[in-house]
């Protein structure tokens, strides 16, 4: 059966609710038999009625799922394409169902938790909510998530053979597709209950009066909506939701009772997680890891919501409830203690998200055009900027906590790798598209045909920063500083593929192009950043003489200075990688690669494809139409593949 996920937006109120179906799309033979209502629950007119249904021996499309985008796909697919359709459901047949908690919208809370209409799935442990488990609102029934109204998200299962194949592989689960992005980019809204107290207590108007308030929603929520999408308006940060003491008050103490609550909930969360299957048995649950507040600025968001809450309780219109904050309280002031007091408290918003990135559409924000190429008029990217770390595989790396931070900023590689050990000849086939037959770390140079000629050639500027290079004192003949390793180990030759070639070391112009790597804040300064620009850290800051942590913070110091400075990120795409693996037997090269170009591609995301270091000379040879170096680099994987349309 083949497969693919289906994602469907809708906009209702003031919530926002995207949802997924798995769909097979080309047929499927049935290997058990369903006969039960609670078996097979439909939801739509489109469709026959699970009470009087007969299964046949196959179906055009079955789709698994009758949340709100199963419904609305097996109704389109078999109304409008004549198809015939299989949706299949756990669960409850809510249209059958007498209970007005499913029915009725405003009765949504009474089924949150209930046990026949939810799976009862649960976080792993937060590790920065003090290791608490966090219950999730996962509903079965048809309509899925969408019965509780305050609309959940929805994902496929374990066995659905549609992820990262490696782990696949690993757990015994054939291969239907491999969509390296499944299960990784999870995002969730975080909240937090302000509760206020009172002993004023009153109907201000019937219940009735809730009907303006949900025309008021109706047409300005529409309003908002158009702008969303047509990309003029601005995007929320926080909402702030109002309610009775009664929405959670079985938890409470019981002078809590009468009380008002105030949830802000934080929307644009850096903080990502991941959905990881645990076995080959469908009925085991996933492993959901939501990763909440695990970026160090989420916290300052949780806290600036509630600053705003606490003001807007404070305004004169609330004077006369006489509210008093009893959670977090008024011993909750300093930033330390409301850190305290969000780890103990703060819980999932219902709106998790992002975890079936199918399409480098998800990853890109603009695609390459098509046509030539040139110097003038790149492909796609104004500056292409590659700096090269050491000595580090893509596992270890990924797990490191000083590493956070950069992969959430960034789209990193899920399959990046090099080509050989030990470093040089990763070196040189990132300027030659090979290896050029050099295996070792011994002196090499080269009178072969490189990248950098292919540059010159197509006038395109470019230029060799190296940390703690100083090059030769003089003006007169070519300034290259050929053995400088000899006195220096924190700049070695061999990290600087630049000097390999003959026809840059014997010219004073192309000597000048390799440079110190402090002249690129000069560049910066006078907004002259070089169309091409290798950057090597020196020995101790690219992980060769330290290691990950220590790595990882420069790094991210680095990023931090160059990623907020217009002249370096306007038109600019930043690679980042590593040499290899530091030869490490079991991981078969697989080196950590990321990418960040405000211009050109969302961060946090991963990019699927699977890449090597002759992809990067294809990727310049591709942006600025160089041609090709007639080696590796012709049949290497395209970069430029990611920002082509599907």
């Amino acid at each position: 059966m083949g497969l693919r996920a289906v994602n469907i937006w809708l906009h209702i109120g003031f919530f926002s609710i995207f949802y997924s179906a798995y769909i097979g799309i080309h047929g499927f033979k049935l290997k058990r038999s369903y006969t039960s209502r609670q078996d097979i629950p439909m939801c739509s007119r489109a469709l026959q009625s699970s009470s009087n249904i007969r299964l046949q021996d196959s179906y055009d499309v079955i789709v698994i799922g009758a949340g709100a985008a199963g419904c609305i796909v097996s109704a389109k697919l078999a109304t409008a394409l004549g198809m015939k359709v299989l949706l299949v459901e756990a669960g409850v047949e809510t249209g059958n169902n007498d209970n007005n908690n499913i029915t009725d919208p405003g009765l949504w809370l009474n089924v949150l938790h209930n046990d026949t209409l939810e799976w009862h799935f649960r976080t792993v442990a937060q590790k920065a909510l003090n290791d608490r488990i966090i219950d999730l609102g996962f509903a079965k029934g048809t309509g899925g998530s969408a019965m509780h109204n305050a609309m959940g998200y929805v994902r496929g299962g374990q066995k659905c053979g549609i992820r990262n194949a490696t782990q696949l592989q690993s757990l015994g689960i054939e291969i239907v597709k491999d969509l390296p992005g499944v299960g990784i980019n999870l995002r969730d809204d975080v909240v937090v209950n302000l509760v206020y107290t009172t002993d004023v207590i009153e109907i201000e108007s019937p219940p009735a009066s809730f009907l303006s308030a949900v025309l008021f929603a109706v047409d300005n929520s529409t309003t908002q909506q158009v702008s969303y999408r047509n990309g003029t308006g601005s995007l929320t940060n926080i909402e702030m939701l109002f309610s009775t003491g009664n929405m959670i008050r079985n938890s409470w103490p019981a002078d809590w009772q009468n009380s008002l609550v105030l949830s802000p909930n934080i929307q644009q969360c850096k903080s990502q997680g991941t959905v990881m299957i645990q076995n080959s048995n469908p009925l085991t649950s996933s492993a959901i890891d939501p990763a909440y507040l695990s970026v160090d600025s989420d916290f300052d968001r949780v806290i600036n919501s509630i600053l705003l809450g606490r003001q807007l309780m404070s305004q004169p219109s609330f004077s006369k409830w006489n509210f008093q904050e009893v959670s977090p309280g008024p011993t909750y002031q300093t930033r330390d203690e409301l850190i305290e007091w969000i780890r103990e408290y703060a819980t999932t918003g219902f709106h998790y998200i992002g975890t079936l990135i199918n399409s480098n559409n998800i990853i890109i924000k603009q695609p390459a055009r098509s046509g030539p190429a040139s110097a003038k008029n790149p492909l796609l990217f104004d500056h292409i900027f590659i700096l090269v770390m050491e000595n580090n595989d893509y596992k270890e790396t990924l797990n490191s906590p000083a590493w956070q931070p950069i992969i959430q900023s960034s789209a990193w590689f899920t399959n990046m790798y090099a080509i050989t050990h030990p470093s040089q000849p990763n070196y040189i086939a990132m300027i030659a598209g090979s290896t050029l037959n050099h295996k070792d770390n011994n002196y090499f140079s080269t009178n072969e045909l490189t990248i950098i000629d292919l540059l010159n050639r197509a006038k395109v500027s470019w230029k060799s920063y190296q940390e703690n290079y100083t090059s030769l004192s003089t003006t007169t003949s070519p300034n290259c500083n050929d053995r400088m390793e000899l006195s220096n180990d924190l700049y070695v030759r061999r990290h600087n593929p630049f000097m390999f070639s003959t026809a840059v070391r014997n010219s004073i112009t192309e000597c000048e192009k390799i440079v110190n790597a402090n002249q690129l804040a000069i560049d910066l300064a006078n907004k002259q950043l070089p169309q091409f620009s290798f950057y090597t850290p020196n020995n101790k800051n690219n992980a060769h003489d330290t290691n990950l942590n220590y790595a990882g913070n420069y790094l991210q110091n680095w990023l931090n200075v160059n990623l907020n400075n217009p002249a370096f990120m306007n038109g600019t795409l930043l690679i980042v990688t590593f040499d290899e693996d530091n030869n490490n037997p079991d991981r078969k090269n697989h080196i950590p690669a990321f990418m960040w170009g405000k211009d050109y591609l969302y961060s946090g995301v991963s990019v699927p494809g699977t890449f090597n270091h002759y992809s990067l000379p294809k990727l310049l040879e591709e942006n600025w139409g160089l041609g090709n170096l007639g080696r590796n680099d012709v049949t290497a994987p395209s970069l430029m593949d990611i920002w082509r349309p599907n």
